[in-house]
């Protein structure tokens, strides 16, 4: 009897231990169940960051892109705007030089007036010595006729030139003057110089807004690298 009692005791234990083994069996199937979801869970986690990663990058790329482009239509702007500047300066040396030499002809133009003025009155004076002296000779000898008309020929001949040269003068000083009129036209034209500067103006507020949003972009993306890291080593101790 006492032999029965004990071989049912030994029995009973092998059935206790595969309980305790089935217990500890199941938990493990869940832990590693629990594991495994974890795992898909990082591992989705891993990829949505990598895609934003992506997003980030393939937006960062453009900004750059955009960015290059504003920076050389600045650069092209500031070149207009020195080309402007250079040739306002320019526009009023020549000015200075023309109103300069519009003055010197002018000048000219007063002393060669004077001048004619002048040889008019030489010339009628000496017209008038001359008739008188014609008619004195027709009337004592008669002689000398020939030569007071060639010095009458010469000095009409010279007064014409003179007056050729003051109409030659004159044609100077009125295209002159045209010249003049027309580089003052430029400097109505300095509003297109302020035009110059306000398109720059905001071509630099626009880089510069872009190059913040790209620093904004780049710190994102630094902080989804951040959380990357943070997956894989939380994946690598699931595993």
């Amino acid at each position: 009897m006492k032999r029965r009692n004990a071989d049912c005791s030994k029995l009973r234990r092998p059935l206790k231990r595969n309980r305790i083994t089935d217990g500890i069996y199941g938990r493990l199937e869940q832990d590693v169940k629990k594991l495994k979801a974890d795992l898909q869970g990082s591992r989705q986690i891993e990829q949505d960051l990598r895609s934003q990663i992506s997003v980030l990058t393939s937006t960062e790329r453009g900004i750059r892109n955009e960015i290059g482009q504003l920076r050389q239509e600045n650069e092209l702007l500031q070149n207009k705007l020195h080309s402007a500047v250079q040739m306002k300066q320019k526009d009023k040396q020549t000015i200075s030089q023309l109103e300069k030499k519009l003055k010197a002809e002018q000048e000219a133009r007063a002393f060669v007036e004077k001048q004619l003025m002048e040889e008019k009155k030489r010339k009628k004076l000496e017209e008038a010595t001359a008739a008188r002296a014609v008619a004195f000779a027709a009337a004592n000898r008669g002689e000398c006729t020939e030569t007071l008309r060639s010095r009458i020929r010469d000095l009409e001949s010279e007064c014409k030139k003179l007056s050729i040269d003051m109409k030659v003068k004159e044609d100077q000083i009125r295209d002159l003057e045209l010249k003049v009129q027309e580089l003052r036209k430029y400097k109505e034209n300095e509003k297109d110089t302020e035009v110059l500067m306000s398109a720059l103006s905001a071509m630099q507020d626009k880089t510069q807004h872009l190059e913040n949003s790209l620093s904004a972009e780049t710190r994102i993306k630094l902080d989804l690298f951040s959380a990357l890291g943070d997956a894989k080593r939380q994946l690598e101790i699931a595993q």
